[in-house]
C-alpha cells in the first residue's frame, strides 16, 4: 500500500526529497513456513529512503537482499 501511495505522488509530479537513511538491522526472525537448516543473516545494514514508514522500508530490504519475508527485527538508525 505505502509503495502505491508513492507511486501515485511520483505520477502527479509531486517531488518527494529522497533521504537514504542506513539502518543496523539485528536480531532478524525470518518467516520461513517451518524450513530449517536455512542460512540467512541475523543482522545486516540495509538503506531505506524514509519517506513513508522506515519499518515497512526496513522488512522489504531485508526480504529483497535474502528472498524471505521477515516476522520481526530491532533496528537502529547509523
Amino acid at each position: 500500500m505505502c509503495r502505491l501511495r508513492l507511486d501515485r505522488l511520483k505520477k502527479a509530479g509531486k517531488v518527494l526529497p529522497t533521504m537514504n537513511i542506513k539502518v543496523k538491522v539485528t536480531d532478524i526472525v525470518y518467516d520461513t513456513d517451518g524450513e530449517s537448516d536455512l542460512d540467512l543473516p541475523n543482522g545486516m545494514i540495509v538503506e531505506v529512503d524514509g519517506i513513508i514508514d522506515i519499518e515497512s522500508e526496513v522488512a522489504d530490504a531485508i526480504s529483497d537482499k535474502t528472498g524471505w519475508c521477515v516476522s520481526g527485527y530491532n533496528y537502529e538508525i547509523l
